[in-house]
């Protein structure tokens, strides 16, 4: 008789047949090792793993993991479906209360959506739109706004709009790419290393006139300025209302030390001067102090003066 792991429990010498059917009279075969000679369809309990074992054949298979909890579907006796392939999906049927196995399920869902399946994803209207990637067209016709992030590039008027969710807003437009494009190309070869001074000029004058009222201009000071900029002083251009001859000085203190006075002077033995002309400039400025802090306020005197009636001194200067 084959073995089949279930033995009677020891209950003497003979068995009466109540004995012999009672299921408390049963035992499962157990113990922490295997039996040495089992066959085909002989179940086995491990007292040490607390599992169930039966024999196929060849070799002991788990039938349950341990503390009784099964650990493969394959371990559970009622799971009756065919030998799965790739893409097949087992799943519980509550309905007929068992599981079942649905073949090649991947790919038949992907056929679902695909153009004429049961399941189609159309993008009918939409064939030249998808999220992230911008749609062309007529600015007229842009679609109704509604799905923020998107984009719209209207060929005709050359805009880039962004759709916020609620309306069309404009992004930028061609003409503005193509100003940079031209930019880079005419002003420099790269764009790389540009410095903040090489599209922005940071050359600018600082003007001071003096205007006698009509009569040759009197001496003595004229007035102040401040500079709210640290610059330097690179060249001075005196320009007068006629034919004449005048010598300006320029003196410099900081605010807090106002009013500057003839110590303060910055032109050393050079200062701004018209002789028996209409007109002076001076690149040169030979002993000059042309370091000007932010804050800092000059004084314009006049040394001498003859005929001239006004006359405008110009400071051209660098921005620090």
């Amino acid at each position: 008789m084959a073995k089949s792991g279930i033995a009677h429990a020891d209950v003497g010498d003979e068995l009466s047949k109540v004995e012999w059917l009672d299921e408390e009279n049963h035992e499962l075969v157990h113990g922490t090792s295997f039996p040495g000679t089992p066959t085909e369809r002989q179940l086995f309990y491990r007292d040490d793993e607390h599992k169930w074992y039966i024999y196929n054949g060849s070799t002991w298979v788990s039938l349950q993991a341990a503390g009784g909890t099964p650990d493969h579907l394959d371990d559970i006796g009622d799971v009756n479906v065919p030998t799965p392939s790739d893409d097949d999906v087992l799943y519980w049927d509550t309905a007929a209360s068992q599981w079942k196995c649905k073949a090649n399920w991947v790919a038949a869902h992907k056929t679902s959506h695909e153009n004429g399946g049961s399941d189609e994803i159309s993008l009918a209207g939409h064939d030249d739109e998808l999220y992230g990637l911008i749609r062309t067209g007529l600015d007229a016709e842009k679609p109704a706004a509604g799905i923020a992030g998107r984009f719209y590039f209207a060929t005709d008027t050359k805009i880039l709009f962004r759709d916020t969710g609620g309306a069309w807003t404009e992004a930028t437009r061609a003409e503005a790419v193509t100003s940079l494009a031209q930019l880079s190309e005419k002003a420099h070869s790269s764009l790389t290393g540009i410095g903040a001074s090489d599209h922005h000029s940071n050359v600018i004058s600082i003007t001071f006139v003096i205007d006698g009222g009509g009569s040759a201009i009197t001496t003595g000071q004229k007035g102040h300025l401040e500079v709210p900029f640290a610059c330097t002083i690179t060249q001075v251009t005196v320009l007068a209302d006629q034919t004449g001859s005048i010598v300006v000085d320029i003196w410099k203190d900081s605010y807090a030390n106002f009013p500057p006075t003839d110590a303060d002077s910055i032109t050393a033995s050079a200062p701004p001067t018209i002789s028996s002309a209409q007109k002076s400039q001076d690149s040169t400025l030979t002993g000059w102090t042309t370091s000007i802090s932010a804050g800092d306020i000059l004084a314009f005197n006049v040394d001498s003066c003859s005929t001239i009636a006004r006359v405008t001194l110009s400071l051209k200067v660098e921005k620090s």
